[in-house]
């Protein structure tokens, strides 16, 4: 799917392993961005003796490969919302009661998405009023991502189940330096990996979270929310993706599934492109990617 490199990294190049081979005919479907490579693996290939083939299925390539591709043209990681709501677009009860919104089928897909990516971020909230573990529980030899909780305060307990982590993997709390110290320190005693971010506004600046997790070689980031969170990376044009499970379920007065962001009329509004709509038991996901109103 990918040019083949031709840089010593982790690994000698491939380019050196597919000629040694006396492979005569290379099809790749799209140039890589990486300023290491960015066409010269198909030179290399080319000055071996191969014939070299660009395409076909660039766009498909592409698709498959996108946080690659948004971490190496803009250092950022690839930022997928993921949301689940009832018809009337509630995320919980007034109550606060969000357990659970939708079916089995749908929440498997969730864990699907979760072993895809390499961090599960959260908000605060979410740890307060669920206490989820933030794993990937699926059968079998899956990739296990790690946990992300932006907790400004440094409020989640020391006992919260996503510290509970017995599978090799890590979870961060992103605060701020206001956090108290002492709270702080218990969570680090806990586990917890603390990642201190600047404020702007007398808030987590979002936006430097996301460069720094870019600065770490963090390529792909699944957020779960909640609503304060989720209209927080939404206002900062952070969010590439988003997918929503709507459950064929009323609330009325709920807690909505994504909190005031600033917009005021329908011209601002936030749409999505390559939208994909698909069925999961009573429930239908809606995946696009987000796009600014110009």
């Amino acid at each position: 799917t990918l040019e083949p490199c031709c840089h010593h990294g982790r690994t000698p190049p491939c380019t050196e392993a597919i000629l040694a081979a006396g492979i005569s005919r290379v099809f790749y479907a799209c140039s890589d961005p990486d300023p290491r490579v960015a066409g010269g693996g198909h030179k290399t290939l080319a000055a071996g003796g191969c014939e070299v083939f660009r395409g076909p299925m660039t766009q498909a390539a592409r698709d498959l490969n996108q946080a690659y591709f948004k971490h190496k043209t803009t250092g950022l990681p690839h930022l997928t919302l993921k949301m689940a709501a009832t018809l009337d677009g509630k995320a919980a009860t007034s109550a606060g009661q969000s357990q659970w919104i939708t079916g089995p089928q749908a929440r498997r897909q969730v864990h699907l998405m979760r072993s895809r990516t390499q961090i599960l971020m959260v908000g605060v909230g979410t740890v307060l009023a669920d206490d989820p573990g933030l794993t990937a529980r699926l059968e079998g030899d899956w990739h296990r991502c790690d946990a992300l909780i932006v907790d400004s305060s440094a409020r989640t307990p020391p006992q919260a189940r996503a510290l509970q982590r017995d599978d090799g993997t890590a979870c961060f709390i992103a605060c701020t330096q206001s956090a108290d110290p002492g709270r702080v320190a218990a969570l680090q005693q806990a586990g917890a990996q603390i990642i201190t971010v600047p404020e702007q506004g007398g808030r987590l600046d979002l936006s430097e979270l996301m460069h720094m997790l870019g600065s770490r070689d963090v390529m792909s980031v699944l957020c779960e929310g909640g609503p304060t969170l989720a209209a927080g990376l939404l206002a900062e044009t952070l969010v590439d993706e988003a997918v929503f499970f709507i459950a064929p379920k009323l609330l009325g007065d709920g807690i909505s599934a994504v909190a005031d962001f600033g917009l005021r009329d329908l011209g601002s509004a936030l749409s999505l492109s390559a939208v994909e709509t698909r069925r999961f038991g009573p429930d239908m996901m809606v995946r696009g990617r987000i796009c600014s109103p110009d």
